[in-house]
């Protein structure tokens, strides 16, 4: 009972199959019975983590008085925790496409070029600029 009062029941570096099993003996030893307690007892001592994970969980969080709930939502994230480190630490493959080299870049000239004069820049009758195009077709419409 003295054991569960302190902090060196806490998990450490261990994982959380070793410290469940070490936290049910305590229990057992200790004489605690009531639900909540233990929930409240085994949360201290869990990795603040997952312990934070499992208590904020958006759906399906264990009751405060399901002990059992606790244990395996806890082993579920730490296993969770350890398979995403393993992914992460594994070594990258590059694929094909990844290994080729970027293709070359090629500088073409533009095509949408702005001409450097305009065309015609005083309109003469027989190439009136756009404006008057308007203007002579307003005038034409009844």
């Amino acid at each position: 009972m003295n054991t569960l009062e302190g902090t060196s029941y806490f998990q450490g570096r261990r994982t959380v199959d070793d410290y469940l099993n070490d936290f049910r003996d305590l229990i057992s030893d200790s004489g605690y019975s009531d639900p909540k307690t233990i929930v409240v007892k085994f949360r201290q001592g869990l990795n603040p983590s997952i312990a934070d994970t499992v208590a904020t969980m958006a759906s399906g969080r264990p009751d405060d008085l399901d002990p059992e709930a606790w244990y395996e939502a806890a082993i579920r994230f730490d296993q969770n925790q350890a398979a995403n480190a393993a992914h992460f630490a594994a070594p990258q493959t590059k694929t094909a496409a990844a290994a080729a080299p970027p293709p070359a870049i090629r500088n073409f000239p533009p095509t949408n070029r702005i001409p450097t004069c305009f065309a015609h820049t005083t309109p003469t009758p027989g190439n009136p600029l756009p404006m008057d195009v308007d203007a002579v077709m307003r005038t034409l419409r009844p």
